[in-house]
């Protein structure tokens, strides 16, 4: 469980699980948005790795960039790019299934439902 306790105007400290501490609100490093983009990124990235892993799918390597648009009406959209490199043994039909498996099984994605943006890039490093 995470604590959440008002410093002053709009921040305030999150105290977190593993005993770390972590300054929120309008001017830390972390802006709610941000936090809110980094856990959806984390999120899928974890779903990816479980489901690659499940599969026996040859993973070297996973980069994301996530961003939440706020439009002015609607619903805030998640934009998330992966890059993904695998060894000899993924292709993209297979690469495809364990894409689709992460957002359906990242629970921070399905928070943002049909709001979500996602595009993935598949290197597949051969000889290695």
């Amino acid at each position: 469980m995470i604590e959440l306790v008002w410093d002053a105007g709009q921040t305030a400290t999150a105290r977190l699980p593993s005993g770390n501490d972590l300054t929120v609100g309008e001017h830390p490093a972390l802006s709610p948005i941000d936090l809110a983009a980094v856990s959806a990124a984390a999120s899928v990235m974890g779903a990816f790795m479980d489901a690659a892993s499940e599969t026996g799918a040859p993973v070297l390597g996973y980069v994301a960039t996530a961003d939440v648009e706020q439009p002015e009406s609607g619903k805030p959209v998640l934009h998330l790019r992966s890059y993904v490199v695998g060894s000899e043994g993924m292709d993209d039909e297979s690469f495809s299934v364990l894409a689709v498996r992460a957002l359906e099984r990242s629970v921070v994605a399905q928070l943002f439902g049909d709001s979500v943006s996602a595009e993935w890039d598949l290197r597949v490093l051969h000889g290695v």
